[in-house]
């Protein structure tokens, strides 16, 4: 019998290399998906120094979207001329306006008083028909289409937990946690939010839904309670993105087709917009990326302004609005750790005058100061946004002092 000769290391070598090299293709076309309109690896860059500005404009290129048409009459502003006040005072300091609004790597910025448009600019090639990118503003409109969605009887009870609604978070933490805690940020689930950490849950779940192709529910579903509900704040996208979920099982229908009948139509919305979605069919990212112009994001400032009065038509419930952005004790501005603001369901306080706004990251804002029927819209591309946080609050404050 014939020993098999055995076969030289070379070729097993170049075997095992081969192996690997066809497994990093395989992996870099899942990665970058050459076949798909949309590329994970761009996705994955969407914060990129060089490419942030276009893709805050152009989210629709990177990730699937849902459309919300205009409204059939829309409702066009008065325009008024009423200069923005040149400086104002922030730490013991002069700031020039239109130095911060640079440093600020400001998009676009639209000052509204009753119904009347003060003072509407544009930077870094944006236009009034730019769509911006709302990042957690989109947060605050959950909140609302969740009061009109109460008045119609289907989340009424803030103390129902989030298990009646999605069931795929039956026996997950999310399913005991209750629309209150959620809506209060305070749902106890373990989220890591530091967007300057490539590793934290913000950023890996992108990762999981867009690159892994991970279902919301499911994601949502796994992940774990590091304290009780109710018992502390802590912001995290994925209580958003919860309620997201549950205001989608409650009305039947996806939050797009919702936002389009309770706000884009009666507020006569002059534009199309958009929500971004997990996939073609999926769920909307309820914690972020509302797709709009600067004049419709005023209209959700002007109705919230208004108590959700629009015009002697009720919109969003008044209650629902008090309760929204009250302080409360132990969410009061300067109760919460890293933050100096308050919150309440979905909106941050800044203050004691009166004033709220919604507040997204990169500094997109609408803040709105009911006492004046103020109301002012900032979009950004500003890296350091949370360094700059309270100084634009102070911008806000001199635009209203002014009036």
């Amino acid at each position: 019998m014939i020993a098999p000769t055995p076969k030289p290391r070379r070729s097993r070598a170049l075997r095992i290399v081969a192996l690997a090299l066809s497994a990093i293709a395989a992996v870099a076309l899942l990665a970058t998906r050459p076949w798909s309109s949309r590329n994970s690896f761009r996705q994955m860059r969407i914060f990129g120094p060089s490419v942030r500005v276009h893709n805050f404009q152009s989210m629709d290129e990177l990730f699937p979207t849902r459309a919300i048409r205009r409204a059939p009459v829309p409702h066009r502003f008065d325009v008024g001329d009423h200069p923005l006040p040149k400086t104002f005072a922030f730490g013991g300091r002069t700031i020039t306006v239109d130095e911060f609004l640079d440093r600020t790597v400001t998009t676009g910025l639209l000052v509204l008083q009753g119904n009347t448009i003060l003072s509407e600019r544009y930077f870094r090639g944006a236009g009034v028909d730019t769509p911006m990118t709302s990042w957690s503003v989109a947060k605050s409109v959950v909140s609302l289409l969740i009061g009109i969605a109460g008045a119609e009887g289907r989340m009424n009870d803030s103390t129902t937990t989030l298990d009646e609604f999605v069931p795929e978070f039956r026996g997950a933490a999310y399913g005991r946690v209750s629309l209150h805690d959620a809506l209060t940020m305070s749902s106890g689930i373990d989220f890591n939010e530091d967007y300057d950490d490539a590793a934290s849950d913000i950023h890996t779940m992108f990762a999981r839904l867009f690159y892994f192709r991970e279902n919301a529910a499911h994601y949502l579903a796994s992940r774990r309670a590091e304290v009780p509900p109710g018992t502390r704040f802590h912001y995290a996208s994925a209580d958003s993105f919860a309620l997201g979920l549950a205001l989608r099982h409650a009305v039947g229908g996806s939050l797009a087709a919702y936002l389009e009948e309770k706000l884009w139509v009666p507020l006569g919305m002059e534009y199309d917009a958009s929500w971004n979605t997990e996939e073609n069919d999926g769920a909307e990212l309820a914690f972020c990326c509302l797709n709009v112009r600067l004049r419709d994001y005023a209209k959700i400032g002007r109705l919230v302004a208004r108590g959700g009065d629009w015009d002697g038509r009720r919109i969003v419930p008044e209650a629902w609005i008090r309760e929204s952005t009250r302080i409360e004790p132990a969410r009061a501005p300067g109760k919460l750790a890293r933050h100096s603001w308050g919150y309440q369901y979905q909106w941050w306080i800044p203050g004691t005058r009166g004033a709220f706004m919604a507040a997204g990251v990169w500094g997109q804002y609408i803040y709105v100061d009911p006492a004046h029927e103020l109301v002012v819209v900032k979009t950004s591309v500003d890296p350091d946004f949370m360094a700059h946080a309270d100084e634009t609050v102070a911008l806000f404050e001199a635009v209203g002092s002014t009036l």
